[in-house]
């Protein structure tokens, strides 16, 4: 006997800074036999697509208000970055060990590659797992203080708690709109199973 249910599959998608319904939905037609929504649709899906079209009207309206004060406090936090004398040092000090490091390494293979005698390689080899460690942790360090410059920066942290405040909305919208898909999707699978 052969099963004839059909799940119905449902993922949201993030396209730009909307959420889309993305999938296939089997059996819709709108009547016919291609893609979409059949032609009777439960009062309950339709007021969910209803909705998710209101709530992503909702979002873009959000969205396109917000757009230029967003790409205020992102410039704001570029230029905190760029400003503080601690961020700067730091990403100095990470970018010169970074090359330092590089040729370090690229010196020890090339002692490898030029070695002719055995002990000479073996040492060669040894020196490179060696450097390989210390530059590791050396990098770790400077990564470490670097963030730890971010996360100190007053100009930086004031510049990002901006742009999370003026983000807030935007935030919302989202979780509505994702409030809305899981509803949908809820709706959609207790009208085809």
């Amino acid at each position: 006997m052969q099963d004839t249910k059909r799940r119905t599959i449902l993922m949201v998608e993030e396209l730009e800074p909307r959420a889309l319904l993305a999938g296939f939905f089997p059996g819709f037609g709108g009547g016919g036999g291609g893609g979409g929504f059949p032609s009777t649709l439960s009062p309950a899906v339709q007021a969910d697509l209803t909705k998710i079209q209101t709530d992503r009207q909702q979002f873009q309206t959000d969205f396109n208000a917000l757009l230029p004060t967003i790409r205020a406090d992102q410039q704001a936090i570029q230029t905190a970055i760029n400003n503080s004398p601690t961020i700067q040092a730091a990403r100095t000090t990470l970018t010169q060990d970074q090359m330092t490091w590089r040729t370090t390494l690229q010196g020890d293979w090339q002692a490898i590659a030029s070695a002719t005698d055995p002990s000479v390689r073996s040492a060669a080899i040894t020196k490179l797992f060696q450097d390989w460690s210390s530059a590791g942790q050396a990098l770790q360090t400077d990564s470490l203080k670097l963030q730890m410059a971010f996360n100190s920066d007053s100009g930086v942290q004031a510049a990002q708690m901006k742009l999370q405040s003026d983000t807030t909305k935007l935030i919302t919208d989202q979780a509505i709109l994702q409030a809305d898909y899981l509803q949908l999707q809820k709706d959609l699978l207790s009208t085809t199973t």
